[in-house]
């Protein structure tokens, strides 16, 4: 075969194999029209109508979730606050519990004080009823009976002036005689027959009348106290708890508070309207606390100080609102008068000394106050402020008698008192607490 014929061959091939694509190329654009006819096909108003109608019901479904779980959140916060509520509700009841057990208590304790007071009264009535039957003459204040030992040896003193009297020699007698057997001495009938003798010509006690009530006196016992905290601190905080007691009524409904004295002692403080109590700080609940320095926490014992108590730190304040706002007034003997338990003598001449000025002490004296079996002294000295002590051995220039329930208020010059021994020492010591309350009030 020639060389043309086997290119006329190769060319005849090729336009075979160009006709077979041709086909494939016809059968692909086919396929691809019928896919343009289908995207082209414009959707009808029913099947759009059901995609709204469709994504609608979508966009209420997840808005219905939304304003469930929104209103899910205001119910779980509603509980919430609900038991809070109920939390402090719950609180609230377990201290009130706490507080009316406490007065329960001390309410039970008042009446067993009552009730033995009471008996005390009843059988000291029934004694006197009894002796009163034996006595024929109205009863009068005795001494207590010295011991048998002293009552010999001062019948024996007695006899031998007597008859030394009798003799004319003014008490020297000779050597005694050879002493008698004790059985043929009756030293209790002489002992008996001097007691009577003791009795004839003793003087009744003097009563001074009542000297009046001063309401308008200054913070004298404020000054004072905060005067002796200078000089003894631990004496002025202990004047100070003990005039707590007169925080009684100050609050208008029971409450407790912590009184936490810088470089001093812790206190619990219960006020309620029949009084105050002060114990050992302890972990039960408080309505508040009260810290500070001393100098700083005595108007709150004492009155005479502002309501934001300066210089002290003060939790709980609206609480203690009341009893701070009570506390701007001084307090008065007046009102130590009224408490339901008084002070202790000792306490409460100790407070009232606070209001002589030592500028109007014009004389020394000893005065002894006894109020029942317990005796104390106060010493005044020329231009110093007068001093609380024991009782001694020295004769006193002047005698109080009275009671513990009343002494508060005869210092305060709304009880009569009465006295023995020299009458000008006691009315010069009652004037020097009137000038100083006079003194305060005209300030």
């Amino acid at each position: 075969m020639s060389a043309r014929e086997q290119e006329q061959g190769s060319i005849a091939s090729g336009l075979a194999a160009i006709d077979g694509g041709g086909d494939m190329r016809a059968e692909d654009r086919r396929r691809f029209a019928r896919r343009r006819e289908d995207d082209g096909v414009a959707p009808t108003l029913h099947q759009l109508e059901a995609a709204v109608t469709d994504l609608r019901q979508r966009v209420d479904s997840t808005q219905e979730i939304r304003e469930e779980l929104i209103g899910a959140r205001e119910v779980v916060a509603a509980l919430r606050a609900e038991l809070r509520s109920m939390q402090a509700e719950l609180a609230a009841e377990r201290v009130a519990s706490r507080r009316a057990r406490m007065q329960v208590a001390w309410l039970e304790g008042e009446l067993r004080r009552r009730q033995e007071s009471e008996q005390q009264l009843r059988e000291a009535l029934a004694a006197l009823n009894r002796e009163q039957e034996r006595a024929p003459e109205p009863l009068r204040f005795r001494e207590p009976e010295p011991s048998p030992a002293v009552l010999r040896a001062g019948a024996v003193a007695e006899l031998r002036e007597a008859l030394a009297e009798l003799s004319g020699q003014g008490g020297m007698l000779p050597d005694p005689a050879p002493a008698t057997s004790a059985q043929d001495l009756d030293f209790e009938a002489a002992a008996a027959r001097l007691r009577a003798r003791g009795t004839v010509g003793r003087q009744s006690h003097v009563r001074l009348a009542a000297r009046g009530i001063r309401e308008a006196a200054g913070p004298w016992l404020r000054d004072g106290l905060l005067a002796l905290a200078d000089e003894d601190a631990a004496r002025a905080e202990r004047l100070m708890v003990a005039l707590l007691a007169a925080q009684a009524g100050c609050a208008t409904r029971p409450l407790s508070y912590g009184l936490v004295v810088r470089d001093g002692g812790a206190y619990r403080v219960s006020v309620m309207q029949q009084g105050a109590a002060v114990g050992t700080l302890t972990d039960l609940a408080l309505d508040g606390t009260v810290s500070g320095p001393l100098k700083a926490l005595i108007p709150l014992a004492t009155g005479g100080g502002s309501s934001r108590l300066a210089g002290a730190r003060v939790r709980g304040r609206g609480a203690l609102r009341p009893l701070l706002t009570a506390r701007r007034r001084p307090v008065q003997l007046s009102e130590l008068a009224l408490l339901l338990h008084p002070l202790a003598p000792r306490t409460m001449l100790e407070v009232a000394v606070l209001a002589v000025d030592p500028a109007s002490v014009a004389r020394d004296a000893l005065i002894d106050v006894v109020c029942g079996a317990d005796i104390t002294r106060i010493s005044c000295r020329v231009g110093e402020r007068p001093v609380v002590i024991d009782a001694g051995t020295t004769a006193a220039d002047g005698t109080i008698h009275t009671s513990k329930e009343r002494l508060a208020a005869v210092l305060a010059g709304q009880d009569e008192v009465a006295i023995e021994g020299d009458a000008g020492v006691i009315a010069a010591f009652l004037g020097w607490l009137d000038a100083t309350t006079a003194h305060s009030a005209a300030a």
